[in-house]
Order: structure tokens, then sequence, then C-alpha cells
């Protein structure tokens, strides 16, 4: 159901037309649109087309409310699972950065860990050069997005800037070669100190909620942590000592409650 927008600034390649597709297949978008078709009667029929990246949504307004809250419980599940030590694949930086991008699309508000872990991995995702140019743009600047507020990475100056850079940068080498092959979150965590703790505070608030945030000690029936982050309430603690302790890692992810999606 992906329309294949070849001149789209985001999407270029097959790869990330796979991508959306399986995403959208995971917020049962098929069905959202099947749905819509039995309310839609005339000449509108023809042109429905429901999807996750908003600039090709011809209903936004019908599935706003469906989609705030799917976007979050996927996005911690696939960051679940990027983040794990297994050998798992079942999601890929790849993806995540596509959900990410159609979030900001539709101005959905980010987690600031999430927010945090898109800067950090989209360089990992195996896009093209252009791509990986237009995502840096958006999360750095000069042409930052407004958490909350819709973001168009098909906006003027941002195709303008990034042109810019490709064009003093541009070479003979094929579309293939410009795939930029990541080093690896795990390889890069362990390059760049800073980055390796903020990847693993973030790992830990998704693959261990339950552990103190500070010693990593365990709840157990008998033993369960009253403390937790007064900010965003997602990392417990098992004593005052360990919360004072764990702030500084924290405090780089740390979120408020109302600034998650909703």
């Amino acid at each position: 159901m992906v329309r294949r927008h070849y001149k789209s600034v985001l999407f270029r390649t097959d790869a990330d037309f796979d991508a959306l597709s399986r995403i959208e297949d995971l917020f049962n978008m098929m069905e959202l649109e099947l749905d819509m078709e039995e309310i839609i009667l005339g000449e509108d029929l023809w042109k429905l087309h429901l999807s996750l990246y908003r600039p090709w949504c011809t209903h936004t307004d019908v599935i706003l409310v469906e989609l705030r809250e799917l976007f979050d419980i996927i996005a911690r599940t696939m960051e679940r699972h990027i983040l794990s030590d297994t050998q798992q694949e079942e999601f890929n930086v790849h993806e995540y950065m596509i959900l990410g991008a159609c979030a900001m699309s539709y101005g959905f508000r980010l987690p600031n860990p999430s927010l945090v872990l898109m800067k950090e991995l989209y360089t990992e995702g195996e896009f093209c050069s252009e791509v990986m140019q237009r995502f840096e743009k958006a999360l750095f600047g000069p042409h930052d997005f407004q958490n909350g507020v819709p973001f168009d990475f098909e906006s003027k100056e941002l195709i303008e800037t990034t042109t810019a850079v490709e064009e003093n940068e541009q070479s003979s080498a094929d579309e293939e070669s410009e795939i930029v092959k990541p080093l690896g979150i795990l390889q890069k965590s362990i390059e760049d100190p800073w980055r390796y703790h903020v990847i693993n505070e973030i790992r830990d608030m998704r693959l261990n909620p339950g552990d103190c945030g500070g010693c990593g000690a365990k709840q157990s029936g008998t033993q369960t942590f009253e403390l937790c982050c007064g900010w965003c309430g997602e990392r417990v603690y098992c004593s005052k000592r360990c919360q004072r302790a764990h702030w500084k890692a924290h405090k780089k992810v740390c979120d408020r409650h109302d600034i998650f999606w909703h």
C-alpha cells in the first residue's frame, strides 16, 4: 500500500519502502483503509490512501487518534530489540529511523530517550548519503524540528541546504556505493565514552525497567522499590544513594511525563 514516489525527499530506495511497508503492517494500516472504504462514498473513494508518512496520507484527521498510542508502543518495542544483546533481529535501526521520521511528520511528541536515540543512530541505518544528510539537518539543524509540531522533510529550505552539501561532496560513485555502512552500535559506543553511557542508559530503561538504575538490583516478591525519578517516573531505585549517584547518567535521557507522545 506504499506509493513509490521516487522523487521523495525522505525515501529513495526499495529498502526504505520495504521498511515503511513492514511498519505499516504492524499498525494494520490495510485494515484501517478497508474500514475507511465502508465510510467514504462517491468520487473520494478512489483517492483514499492511508500512510504513516503524513505527506502521503489523504485522511490524516481520521487516523490520528489510532496512531498516537500505537507509535509509542511500537517505538518502545523496536528500541528493546535494537538495543538487546541477543542476536535476534526482528527490528533494525533502519526501520526505527523510518518510524521516527513518520512520527516527526505527524507532529507526535518524541520522548527524550527516543529523540536522543535517533540522534545517536541515524548513521547506523544504512541510508544513502543523501537521506542521511537530511536526517542530520532535521535533527541537528539549522532546520531543527520542534518536538510535537509536524515536520516537513520535503521543505524547500531543507532540500536546498542538503543539495548544496551534496554538490560539494559529489563524486563519481554509483548509487549503491553511496550507502553508508554503519560501524555498529556497540563498536561506536566503545569508541565514544559519552555515547556508551547514553546508549547503555536507554538500553537499561527499555530492557530492565524494574531494576534499580543505580546498582542494578532486581525487585522481588519481598523487595520492591518505592523510589523513582521525579521527572519521568521511568527509573526506579532501591535507595536515595543510588538515585543521587545515577542522576548524572540518567539526566541525559530523562523525560517529563508531559512531553511523551500524546
